[in-house]
């Protein structure tokens, strides 16, 4: 038998599915833990066909004659078929019930537990929240994108608005300001009520090549100690220590009982 060629597959931003006219249109779903398809991955779902083994043509509602190309429309949820030897194009309506989390970073798609990688020190992006569900997208947490990680704090957020309404979205920023030098890593996390996307998690990463010494010396006959907001100087026993360039550190310094700090 001779292989027929895919006519123009399309991917659906919103959720990453391939969409593939043959003698049906294939469906391939991806998993939140996976950016890619492989190699002989089964299609999720068939539109044209009875089933997976059937390929039989049609004009009815649900069949398909030749069809060449597809168009998704991600506003109104809508897979448009152009449906040649029919002489039409079958409009297929996905009703999304209830709100939906999607995510995007200049223009692109992420799924939960992907990895973002924001490079060098400075680098600012935008992330887009889109419903495309029916109903009010409410972002629950507290706050509504939560960083955690050992390098929490390189990773500035202003927050998005609350809720998101049906076919809308909301915008926030994430700014790498690193403390420390090396790979600094951290994780987001967005609790909404798309119960079937709770909570939403993205990795963080970005890299710090150079690193400046930050060295507190202390001077007189008095004692006390020398700590740093954030954690790396505490002179006492630790009077340097290395930081990312543009770090901002506040130093604090406390006497100890009989001494006075001056200067």
């Amino acid at each position: 038998m001779k292989a027929q060629a895919v006519s123009r597959p399309r991917k659906n931003p919103i959720n990453g599915a391939l969409l593939c006219a043959i003698w049906a249109i294939l469906i391939f779903g991806f998993t939140s833990s996976a950016l890619a398809w492989t190699n002989g991955q089964n299609a999720t779902y068939v539109i044209g066909q009875a089933d997976f083994t059937h390929n039989t043509s049609s004009a009815g509602a649900t069949g398909l004659r030749n069809p060449r190309s597809v168009a998704i429309d991600t506003v109104h949820n809508k897979l448009y078929v152009a449906d040649r030897d029919n002489n039409r194009v079958m409009v297929f309506k996905n009703e999304i019930s209830g709100p939906r989390f999607t995510l995007k970073v200049e223009e692109a798609y992420f799924p939960s537990g992907a990895t973002l990688d924001f490079g060098v020190p400075g680098t600012s992006m935008m992330f887009i929240i889109e419903n495309p569900g029916d109903a009010n997208l409410v972002l629950s947490g507290s706050p509504m994108v939560n960083v955690t990680g050992e390098d929490a704090a390189s990773f500035v957020v202003t927050q998005p608005t609350s809720p998101v309404a049906p076919v809308g979205s909301a915008s926030f920023t994430i700014e790498f300001a690193p403390v420390y030098p090396g790979l600094n890593t951290a994780t987001i996390s967005i609790d909404s009520n798309d119960t079937g996307n709770t909570p939403f998690t993205l990795d963080l990463t970005g890299n710090v090549s150079t690193a400046f010494a930050l060295t507190i010396a202390k001077e007189g006959t008095g004692s006390g100690t020398v700590t740093s907001s954030p954690d790396g100087i505490a002179c006492g026993d630790t009077c340097t220590y290395d930081f990312a360039e543009s770090a901002l550190i506040t130093l604090t310094a406390t006497a100890a009982s009989g001494s006075v700090f001056t200067g």
